[in-house]
């Protein structure tokens, strides 16, 4: 028997569709955030333009790692932040699936049309799934107008996507070993080769510092959770 989150639809009125293939339509682009491979262990290059370009780089690379776990660790701990799935269209291949998220802009609600802004798009590589981080309260209104604020069936959709939610942050993010353990560590790796090979001539050639990686524990999703009551916004 389909459970509500699998399959339910609102009045034949508004539109005979169930609600897993409105979020396939409707949410958009995907920012990837598949894991990063790890640094060459490779020794410095001997000849100075070669050594040049692959330190600046290595420079590149961890500034792009250093704002791409800031912002992670940002949505992970944040509970007003949902990661809600991006399901397949009926039939949909893994290609169109990633093809179609990727193009698309918005995503607006069934009963005013209102658009709803996207923070962040992940894609979990080891299942292809591809998420996006939705306003808690947004994806209320989303719900809520598409089943009726009032009512339990909306309520049961909103807390069952709120608690896949926190089960992807700590599975994929938070858990030993997971995404932010793995973007930490290249970033480590990476910021070690540079000091190695590019703070001694940093000075003359114009070599970046390599800096120091982010450290410290993360919170954790320890702030108490608020179930939406039907007829209100969460």
């Amino acid at each position: 028997m389909p459970t509500a989150l699998d399959r339910v639809a609102p009045p034949p009125s508004r539109r005979p569709r169930p609600l897993f293939a409105w979020i396939a339509t409707l949410f958009l682009t995907c920012l990837l955030a598949a894991p990063v491979s790890a640094v060459d262990p490779s020794p410095c290059p001997p000849e100075a333009d070669a050594r040049l370009r692959r330190c600046q780089a290595e420079q590149q690379e961890r500034e792009r790692l250093r704002a791409q776990i800031a912002s992670t660790e940002a949505m992970v701990d944040d509970p007003e932040i949902l990661l809600v799935k991006v399901e397949p269209e009926p039939g949909e291949g893994p290609l169109h699936y990633r093809r179609r998220v990727e193009g698309q802009g918005g995503v607006r609600t069934l009963g005013t049309g209102t658009f709803l802004p996207i923070r962040a798009h992940y894609r979990n590589p080891d299942t292809g799934d591809i998420y996006v981080a939705l306003a808690r309260r947004d994806f209320w209104r989303y719900v809520g107008e598409a089943l009726g604020f009032a009512s339990a069936e909306a309520a049961q959709v909103f807390r069952r996507r709120e608690e896949l939610s926190i089960r992807e942050k700590r599975g994929r993010f938070l858990a030993p070993s997971g995404e932010l353990d793995r973007l930490r560590a290249d970033l480590r790796q990476r910021t070690a080769f540079t000091a190695a090979c590019c703070t001694a001539t940093s000075g003359a050639e114009g070599l970046p510092d390599p800096g120091a990686p982010p450290g410290g524990a993360l919170p954790g999703l320890s702030r108490p959770r608020v179930w939406p009551t039907p007829g209100e916004a969460p």
